[in-house]
């Protein structure tokens, strides 16, 4: 594999972990609903960048696990698991 394609893998890679790690966080209840989701910690702790952190945060949110608020953040959406 070509560096470039190396670089495209490991971005895939990091967003893959993040959605993952996020997903089962909130669906586990380690975040309250309505908490806002700070993206410089969420990232530390998920150990990946900001940028596919907020690759998975937009999925998240078209999964109607995480909110969109006014200032671009985004919160833990009310959900039950049957949704």
């Amino acid at each position: 594999m070509g560096s470039r394609d190396e670089a495209e893998h490991g971005r895939q890679t990091q967003f893959e972990r993040a959605l993952r790690e996020l997903r089962s966080l909130i669906l586990n209840g380690d975040f309250a609903v309505g908490e806002r989701m700070p993206e410089v910690a969420i990232s530390e702790l998920l150990g990946v960048s900001r940028t596919p952190l907020r690759q998975a945060m937009d999925r998240l949110v078209e999964e109607s696990l995480l909110e969109r608020l006014p200032s671009g953040r985004c919160s833990v959406a009310s959900f039950s698991m049957a949704d």
